[in-house]
């Protein structure tokens, strides 16, 4: 097999997992998007957030479900609100935080909808708070303070350590694949050339991973 037909063969195989993975994320949320609306209009109010919780959590960057579905529970939170339901609705605030903070990667998907539930998720546990422990509480403003203190590692650089590792584990592997002949003879003047770059990548990544 030359290696122009491999390179496709690679690239279909990669095209047939992302599709495999696309129907999956759109079929499995929009299921679930279903199931939560029908358990919440008969009534099975727990059974409801839990289903739209699971489809807000079905994400790709451009597909599936999950806007409607954190949308929705937004919706049924002020309902609850509303009601004086107070442990419902902070369920349904947190699905929307845990879904969206669940899908972070480079940026943070509907950082509009995150604000909204962590602005409403605040006061809910204000109040839960000061019955449980008075004047010791904490007030909305500092329970929204915790909520957006974020200790995750920057973004771009978990992203860097991680293209870092795979520059460093290709050119390894392309160093090994020409300087070792296929007598098993070290061509030293190739491994002269790429190995030093090899272990300045690994020293790059090795740097960039400590400092997360």
């Amino acid at each position: 097999m030359t290696a122009r037909r491999s390179l496709w063969l690679a690239c279909v195989l990669a095209g047939v997992v992302l599709v495999a993975a696309a129907v999956r994320v759109g079929c499995s949320g929009a299921a679930a998007l279903r199931q939560g609306r029908e358990a919440i209009d008969s009534g099975r109010l727990d059974e409801g957030i839990d289903r739209l919780g699971q489809a807000a959590r079905w994400y790709l960057p451009v597909l599936g479900a999950h806007r409607v579905a954190r949308e929705e529970l937004l919706a049924v939170a002020a309902r609850f609100e509303e009601q004086g339901d107070a442990s419902r609705a902070l369920a349904s605030l947190r699905h929307v935080r845990g879904a969206i903070l669940g899908s972070r990667w480079l940026t943070v998907p509907d950082a509009d909808l995150l604000a909204q539930a962590e602005g409403r998720i605040a006061p809910l546990m204000a109040r839960q708070d000061a019955a449980l422990r008075g004047g010791e509480a904490l007030d909305a403003a500092g329970h929204l303070a915790l909520l957006r203190r974020d200790a995750t590692p920057s973004a771009g650089r978990s992203a860097g350590v991680v293209l870092l590792f795979l520059a460093w584990v290709g050119v390894l592997m392309g160093t090994a694949w020409r300087a070792v002949g296929a007598d098993g003879r070290v061509r030293w003047n190739r491994l002269a050339l790429w190995g030093p770059v090899s272990l300045v990548l690994l020293a790059s990544w090795l740097l960039v991973l400590a400092r997360l």
